[in-house]
């Protein structure tokens, strides 16, 4: 065998080189990817109690996707109105009667995350038993900057219907300026 080249020494010290970048960078990705984790496992501790703090996960220009065709569906596109949203959403229920959050599956990847969850309580109109799933973007600073609300599948869909035709009068929202038939013609 002979001795390697100038080049086939230049390649090796490159392949080196590049397999080393790669190495920190998988390795930069994990620790994101566990520094994620953490911050998605307190918003959800803080969302299952019910706590106000839960505000300091948000950026101030946190959007906040709501697929929902009903009064509260569509996009909230600031802290403040988040804030309201989540308001809106609490005073529905009984919380002195409690309400219980069942995480489901989390993923999670870099800087984003999703969770499946699953919430049981005492609606003004019934019992409530539903399944969510929220994805989340989050920022250098472990702040969300996107939170998208997927929910309505399953016997919430008929729930959901029968509560709004039984309250005709839902609290109105800074957002429900905003045309009644998002993504869809009048």
């Amino acid at each position: 065998m002979s001795a390697p080249t100038g080049a086939s020494s230049l390649a090796c010290g490159a392949l080196l080189l590049l397999s080393a970048t790669w190495a920190a960078s998988a390795a930069a990705d994990a620790s994101q990817t566990r520094q994620t984790r953490a911050w998605t496992e307190q918003y959800f501790e803080r969302m299952s109690a019910a706590d106000a703090s839960i505000a300091d996960f948000w950026a101030d220009d946190v959007v906040l996707f709501v697929n929902n065709h009903g009064p509260w569906g569509g996009h909230y596109g600031s802290k403040a109105s988040v804030t309201q949203y989540y308001r809106d959403m609490a005073s529905m229920f009984d919380v002195e009667k409690g309400l219980t959050f069942e995480l489901l599956q989390t993923v999670v990847e870099g800087r984003h995350s999703s969770i499946r969850f699953r919430v049981q309580g005492q609606h003004k109109s019934g019992a409530y038993d539903n399944h969510y799933m929220q994805v989340y973007a989050w920022n250098d600073d472990g702040k969300l900057t996107r939170i998208e609300n997927f929910y309505g599948w399953g016997p919430f869909a008929d729930f959901h219907r029968q509560a709004l035709a039984k309250d005709q009068t839902p609290p109105r929202t800074p957002r429900q300026a905003l045309p009644k038939t998002l993504g869809r013609a009048p």
